[in-house]
């Protein structure tokens, strides 16, 4: 108002410069008697009457002088000098308050009155006053602030010195230290105050709780302090307030202002006679020495994502009640839960040196079962609607688990066993070790497995959904004993396991995508069909315990393109002829064995057994059923070779032995392979198709008989090879051209059609040649040892 006046007149006077000059030295005017004292120019101010905070008849520029300073404001310093009271009416500040120690008898004082707010930005101190003075700061309904630390120095040596704050209803806030000098340094509360400290409690004091509140709002770590009886705490700090000793304490109230806030009883007994509010944050229990959960007899306020941890180092007992929202557990001691049923309304948590036993109680948790202790099921359900990502041990019951969220999982690391697992709605195994259900999955849920999952079922499974085609994921019957139904579902990699009596059986066809795994003494039945292999599937013995195949597991023709493979040292004997689609491998790896049982075995893709125990018995070995290029390598058999592709080739790698060879693939190929020596007992027939003597190779025709060597010369291409006669009256019985030719043994070599030698013709002594009508010609070397017998052909060559 005073200013608007001012301009008014001055615009009456119209002259600007004028206004201009005024407006400044107001200005500075302003700012000089407002700012710059308390901001800049701080000043002393010593009380020197009883009398109100800002009348200047109060205060003086100097211990005991004149009065008519201005009253204290932001940033002063301020000296209650003895035998003088101020009361503060109005809101007020200053940097700093210091009492001083005063004169014998008399009393010094600050009251603060009701709804009005005293702040000093520093320390608050009441010096040791003098024998039998009394220096008091009285809130009563007030606020005092102090940015610093509050010491009260009042003893009772030397006489009676005592300095008090004097709380009703109103607030003290610290946010430094209050130090106490001795007993004679108090703080009581007459009703329902508030002390909100933020630094260290001291000791040695006198505290009067009344019905108050002491929040302990710091950002540092804090204690409660010893010596006191508090009615009302509140925890309002991150950084954790701990229980300075055994307290019976009214309401404990943690984070309704501070979100996160700690209150930790610090293994020091904490009862209550009302309630416990938890807001915002953790209430822990336990810690060198084990505590329970208060009773709070007035009633539990736990907010959602709240924790309480027990915390114990030693065995602790938890309650079942409350309803807790998490549940941490923490420490070395062993965590034993008490009978009945524990809710948890979030996530139950397991440290990791923590032993947990759920002993005979019903837990039911709403939120994840996580942590990393270790957990063992007492004699009642453990029902989860989270997630199960707990990674240390579990030790399940009979009782086992039941989980009943929607799209939740079983994750983590480390294998893990369930005894009885149910699943009411749809969980994913994606932990990274195999999970085990130990006798029963059950459930009108799915269970799926995951990607690279491992789930192995030792008992029953009769959950409604069982989904196993993510990648890389195993699914392994593996009990010991019979299962009898197993659960029909398409699987990704399929085992079946274990020792003893040991069938696994399906009612209808499972259908395996990659691999079925035979190991153990498993055996599988189907009851209405075979299994069912995906386009790239395979299968593969895996065992150490010989077994005769069934015709369900290893179906034929075999057409999945991961074929069969045999894996370990158990023999695996065939049930009866098999037979390979064009392109599908048989693979013995080294060490194993597989048996033909002298059943024939028709070869479409690669063979290998290649170090591994191979016994065809008297079985015919075929290799064809297409025109997929093949490689055979490590086989023998007393039975018959017969190659009848009809087109590509299939090489030997490795020295083959039979009875008879028959090629008869009209547009296959057979390649004896490079530096290989091949030995048939029987005859050697070329009916349709290629038979390619390869490179340097050797082929011991060593049958006795008129056909040794017949039907169609024109399908044997020789190459750079070698073919022997060695057995005794031996017929070539069709024309071919041969790169080299032995006679060996004994007995008459007879030529049944005209025979052409490119390199090298070699009649070993004691052979008897006998060309008859047909011409024996070459343009390569004879060594001619033996016999020949013209009875009226000529022995034809070019030399």
């Amino acid at each position: 108002m005073k200013i608007n006046k001012l301009v008014n007149y001055l615009k009456i006077e119209n002259c600007k410069l004028k206004i201009l000059y005024v407006l400044a030295a107001f200005s500075s005017f302003y700012f000089a008697s407002s700012v710059m004292p308390s901001s800049i120019h701080a000043l002393t101010r010593y009380s020197v009457a009883t009398g109100n905070w800002n009348a200047t008849s109060t205060w003086s520029a100097t211990s005991g002088g004149s009065s008519g300073a201005s009253a204290p404001v932001a940033g002063d310093t301020v000296i209650i000098d003895a035998g003088f009271t101020v009361t503060v009416t109005v809101d007020a500040a200053c940097a700093t308050i210091n009492y001083s120690t005063g004169v014998n008898g008399t009393v010094s004082g600050l009251t603060i009155n009701s709804g009005i707010t005293l702040a000093v930005s520093s320390t608050f101190t009441m010096e040791r006053p003098a024998n039998n003075n009394d220096s008091n700061l009285t809130i009563n309904s007030g606020i005092v602030t102090i940015g610093g630390n509050l010491a009260l120095g009042g003893t009772t040596s030397e006489g009676d010195r005592t300095a008090v704050v004097n709380i009703s209803t109103g607030t003290l806030t610290v946010s430094g230290n209050i130090t106490f000098a001795g007993v004679n340094s108090k703080i009581i509360f007459s009703s329902s105050g508030t002390l909100n400290l933020a630094g260290s409690f001291g000791t040695g004091g006198t505290f009067t709780m009344s019905t108050s509140t002491v929040n302990f709002n710091g950002s540092s770590a804090q204690t409660t302090a010893t010596g006191y009886t508090f009615y009302n705490i509140k925890s309002n700090n991150t950084a954790g307030v701990t229980l300075g000793e055994a307290e019976t304490i009214n309401n404990l109230t943690i984070g309704d202002v501070t979100g996160g806030s700690i209150f930790a009883d610090g293994g020091l007994q904490l009862t209550s006679t009302a309630t416990l509010t938890l807001t915002s944050g953790t209430f822990k229990l336990g810690n060198s020495a084990a505590t329970i959960f208060p009773a709070f007899t007035g009633g539990i306020s736990i907010a959602a994502g709240t924790t309480v941890e027990y915390a114990s180092a030693t065995a602790q007992t938890v309650s079942i009640t409350p309803s807790y929202q998490h549940l941490t557990f923490s420490g070395a001691g062993t965590k034993t839960t008490s009978a009945g049923t524990l809710s948890v309304a979030g996530n139950w948590t397991a440290g990791s040196t923590t032993a947990l036993n759920t002993s005979n109680t019903t837990v039911n948790v709403t939120g994840n079962f996580n942590g990393t202790g270790s957990v063992t099921q007492g004699s009642n359900l453990i029902t989860i609607a989270g997630d199960y990502a707990n990674t240390g041990t579990l030790t399940a019951s009979a009782t086992g688990f039941t989980m009943s969220g929607i799209a939740k999982q079983i994750s983590g690391a480390g294998a893990i066993t369930f005894t009885t697992l149910n699943i009411s709605n749809s969980v994913t195994n994606n932990r990274t070790s195999t999970v085990t259900v130990s006798t029963a999955l059950s459930g009108a849920g799915t269970l799926t497995n995951g990607t690279d999952a491992s789930l192995s079922i030792g008992g029953t499974s009769g959950i409604t959904g069982l989904t196993a085609t993510n990648s890389g994921n195993t699914v392994n019957y593996n009990a010991n004993g019979n299962q009898t139904a197993c659960f029909v579902t398409t699987y990704y990699n399929l085992t079946l396991s274990g020792t003893g009596a040991n069938t696994k059986t399906f009612a209808t066809p499972p259908t395996v995508n990659n691999t079925l795994s035979m190991q153990g003494t498993a055996t599988v039945t189907v009851t209405s069909g075979v299994v069912t292999y995906g386009a790239s599937a395979k299968l593969q013995y895996s065992t150490t315990t010989g077994r005769t195949a069934s015709s369900e597991e290893w179906i034929t023709p075999f057409a999945a393109t991961g074929g069969v493979q045999i894996s370990s040292t158990g023999t695996i004997t065939m049930n009866e002829a098999k037979v390979f689609s064009a392109g599908i491998p048989l693979l013995v790896d080294s060490g194993a064995a597989l048996n033909t049982g002298n059943f024939q075995l028709s070869l479409g893709g690669n063979f290998t057994a290649t170090g591994a125990t191979f016994t065809a018995g008297s079985s015919k070995i075929v290799i064809g059923n297409g025109t997929a290029t093949q490689s055979i390598t490590g086989y023998s058999t007393t039975g018959e070779t017969e190659m009848t592709k009809t087109g590509g080739t299939a090489t030997f790698q490795s020295a083959v032995n039979g009875v008879a060879l028959t090629i008869n693939g009209s547009g296959g190929t057979l390649n004896l392979g490079s530096s290989l020596t091949h030995t048939f007992t029987g005859d050697i027939t070329l009916t349709a198709g290629t038979l390619n003597a390869g490179t340097t190779t050797i082929l011991n025709a060593n049958s006795s008989t008129a056909t040794a060597w017949t039907g169609t010369g024109s399908n044997f291409t020789c190459s750079t090879g070698t073919v022997t006669f060695a057995g005794t009256n031996q017929t070539i019985n069709t024309a071919t051209t041969f790169n080299n030719l032995n006679l060996n043994n004994s007995g008459t070599k007879t030529l049944g059609a005209n025979t052409v030698v490119n390199t090298a013709f070699t009649l070993a002594t004691g052979v008897t040649i006998d060309p008859g009508a047909f011409v024996l010609s070459g343009a390569g070397t004879f060594a001619v040892t033996g016999t020949v017998n013209v009875p009226g052909a000529l022995l034809s060559t070019h030399h």
